[in-house]
Formats: structure tokens, sequence, C-alpha cells
């Protein structure tokens, strides 16, 4: 019976957390103006960021809620489900950390295959063959997409591109 108030207890702040990030969101976009669809201003994108988060907040805090009260007790939901999850966020966070560091070093389409060798070989162990392939054609394809495509200027490395 603890362990059901604690993990109620951890839900409920989680929840409150959520919706407190989605008000500032709501509260920071209507401050910096939110402007119309054809004619968007700064605060648009994170004002309806803000109801998005306040939606899903809402609609979580229900979910749990509700499956309390059914079952009476908490709803059986973990943070890392899996034996090895907490390993994979933090591989993920890394990996990210290590995009944004070597971003202006190594260029933009280095700092992609790297972050996908990362993402693909030590987050879902997956054949180094298909490891190199896929972060090849990714890297590609963001290059082509963002560069060639759109025009969007990316950081160059010290090899040029």
């Amino acid at each position: 019976m603890l362990k059901t108030i604690r993990k109620t207890k951890k839900e409920m702040i989680f929840n409150f957390s959520f919706l407190v990030f989605s008000f500032v969101f709501i509260v920071g976009g209507i401050m910096y103006g939110i402007g119309t669809l054809s004619a968007p201003k700064r605060g648009f994108f994170p004002f309806w960021l803000g109801i998005i988060l306040l939606l899903l907040a809402l609609l979580n805090t229900k979910e749990d809620i509700s499956t309390a009260s059914k079952s009476g007790t908490s709803a059986a939901w973990t943070f890392f489900p899996e034996s090895d999850s907490f390993r994979k966020v933090s591989v993920t966070i890394l990996s990210l950390i290590i995009f944004s560091a070597f971003l202006s070093t190594l260029g933009f389409p280095l700092s992609v295959a790297l972050l996908m060798i990362m993402s693909l070989r030590f987050v879902e162990p997956i054949r180094w063959k298909s490891v190199l392939l896929v972060s090849a054609i990714v890297s590609i394809v963001c290059y082509a997409t963002f560069t060639i495509l759109l025009k969007v200027q990316m950081p160059v490395g010290y090899l040029g591109f």
C-alpha cells in the first residue's frame, strides 16, 4: 500500500510539473505576442506548444485518476519500463550533447553521421554495416534537404562541408 501511495504521489507531482511547464509556455507566448495563422508573431509557436502540453497533461492526469479508481491502486506505469531504459536515455542525451559540441568543428554532415552512429549502435544495437549505411544515407539526405534544397546555411567543419 505504501508503494501505491508513493507512486500515485510521484505521478501527481509529474502531472503538476507538466501543467506548470505548459502554463509557462502559454504565458510566454502571450507575452511575446501570438499573431495569427497567416501572420504569426514570436510567441505563436510557444503558445500553441503550451496548449498542446496542457491538453496532454490534463489527459494524463485524467487517465491516471481513472486507472487508479478502477483498480483501487495507482496506474501500472513506470518511468523506465525496461531494465536498460536508463542507459538508453543516457546514451541518447550524451549523443545529443556530443552532436551539439562537435557541430561547429566537424560540420553538419559529419555531426549528423556521428549522432546517427551513436543512436543506432549504442541505444539499440544494430550491425555495424547497417549502422554505417543508415548514417551515411541520413547524413546525405539531411545535407541535401537543408543545404541544397532549402538553402539553409549550416555549420561548415574543417573538411569544408
